[in-house]
């Protein structure tokens, strides 16, 4: 047994004696209490744990998106972007709807020029081609041959009167089918030249 009573030596042993006793104790002390099963006290775990928690939307605990904003310079939970310009309406836990903008007078108006101007677009193309039927029309009396889209009596002008007329049908509708010495046959419907037929002579 060491002799700790006195002198130096003595001094130095007790010294050490007495650090090492502090040194277990303060570890002791420092570990968590534990079960028969090992398990750390619950007593023990709900100490370390915050203090304070922000409460959140129920969202939050389903692992859901949550945004925290400022709202009046409070802070405030929600499950949508802050700042989203136009208020969403809610559905649903899961869609929400951003309101269109509404059509204003100026938007009508546009719409109406758009549909103007494509109307008289309409009318100059048709005009158009109307007057390049014509023109065509007149180039061939002009030099003596038969087109279609020429009327009946344009075509009785240019050849003379018919050696056999016959009334016929064609897409449901009744056309005369002209015929001039039996080599050419016109047929007219509505009084437009539909289709041509010449028997070229030998």
């Amino acid at each position: 047994m060491i002799d700790t009573s006195g002198g130096r030596a003595g001094r130095l042993w007790q010294y050490l004696f007495m650090t090492a006793a502090l040194l277990t104790a303060e570890m002791t002390l420092a570990a968590p209490a534990t079960t028969q099963d090992g398990d750390v006290n619950a007593g023990q775990a709900s100490a370390a744990a915050p203090a304070v928690a922000p409460a959140l939307p129920t969202a939050a605990k389903a692992g859901n998106s949550i945004y925290r904003c400022m709202l009046d310079g409070v802070p405030t939970w929600q499950q949508q972007p802050c700042h989203q310009g136009d208020a969403p309406v809610a559905l649903d836990d899961s869609l929400t709807v951003v309101p269109a903008a509404q059509r204003g007078p100026a938007d009508l108006e546009e719409d109406a020029t758009a549909e103007r101007l494509e109307r008289e677009k309409q009318r100059t193309l048709a005009a158009r081609q109307e007057s390049q039927r014509q023109y065509r029309i007149r180039s061939a009396i002009d030099d003596g041959y038969l087109v279609e889209g020429m009327s009946e009596s344009q075509a009785v002008s240019l050849l003379g009167k018919p050696s056999d007329v016959s009334e016929t049908i064609a897409d449901n509708q009744s056309c005369r089918l002209l015929s001039w010495w039996g080599d050419v046959r016109v047929q007219f419907c509505n009084d437009e030249a539909v289709s041509i037929t010449a028997t070229q002579r030998d």
